[in-house]
């Protein structure tokens, strides 16, 4: 049996001899606590650099100026600043931009009527997983919740939209897939039947994602 240790994950090396090494982990310790802390969000194009996390979810961001003398930079700013949201939606502490395409009058194109782009893809990815047995403990068998704050991100907005309406919930099936803990709830009002992707828990509270299409909604749900 071989177990792989990437330098990505290790911080010290202390040998038998008491001889210590320390590595600087390109990835900043990120604390992550709700998707409003997009701004944290690690991005990279080093395909070495998310070596020994988790994968969590492909993105795609593409981002128009409003007119074609836009400044090209200023769109590119905003497509990096939306993969982030997108990133943090899912809970997520670092982004592989894996394809960036750029189209900007700043490089010349100014006979062109197209408006200055950028188009992103992404990889979002995660130090850690979630416990299923640490979550269950938590639950202590409850089934029925209230969400105390929404946040959504829709696919033609540049921010995150919060919401505090109380919103009852209930989980009808908890299940795992490879690693990844889903909750199978009715959210009151809203919609009934749908697969939630559980991306935060603590003592008090969780977090789950609904995802449709490239339109991202999370709820903070209050444990009683």
């Amino acid at each position: 049996m071989v177990n792989s240790i990437y330098k990505s994950t290790v911080k010290k090396i202390v040998f038998r001899s008491g001889r210590v090494e320390t590595y600087a982990n390109p990835v900043p310790d990120i604390d992550w606590s709700s998707p409003l802390d997009f701004e944290k969000i690690y991005l990279t194009k080093s395909p070495n650099d998310p070596l020994g996390w988790y994968s969590l979810n492909n993105l795609k961001v593409f981002a128009t100026g409003g007119t074609i003398f836009s400044k090209g930079e200023s769109v590119r700013k905003r497509a990096l600043n939306k993969l982030k949201m997108q990133a943090s939606m899912l809970g997520a502490k670092m982004v592989e931009i894996t394809r960036e395409d750029n189209y900007s009058h700043e490089e010349g194109n100014l006979e062109s009527n197209q408006k200055p782009s950028t188009y992103l893809d992404g990889t979002a990815y995660t130090d850690k997983l979630l416990n299923l047995e640490e979550f269950n403990n938590i639950m202590k068998g409850k089934r029925d919740f209230l969400v105390i704050h929404s946040f959504t991100l829709r696919n033609n907005a540049n921010q995150i939209q919060e919401d505090t309406s109380l919103i009852p919930f209930r989980i009808l099936q908890i299940n795992q897939e490879d690693g990844i803990i889903y909750l199978e709830g009715n959210l009151e009002y809203v919609r009934s039947k749908a697969k939630y992707q559980l991306i935060s828990f603590k003592e008090n509270e969780f977090i789950i994602l609904f995802q449709k299409d490239h339109d991202f909604y999370d709820y903070r749900v209050r444990i009683q």
